[in-house]
């Protein structure tokens, strides 16, 4: 995955993915295997929501 090349929009969705694979202890560490500090600072929130409302409409 090459994040570098992403727009925000790419980049949450891509980091949202990640945190619903690794789950619900989904750690920082986890995600610098893929996305630098500066993206994890600036996204996480957004990318945790959008993975939030995956996974219920997933349930649903």
């Amino acid at each position: 995955m090459n994040v570098s090349a992403m727009n925000d929009n790419e980049k949450i969705e891509a980091m949202a993915a990640a945190m619903r694979r690794f789950g619900e202890g989904c750690t920082r560490e986890q995600l610098n295997l893929y996305f630098p500090n500066s993206d994890i600072d600036r996204l996480h929130e957004q990318a945790r929501m959008k993975a939030n409302d995956d996974a219920l409409l997933e349930a649903a």
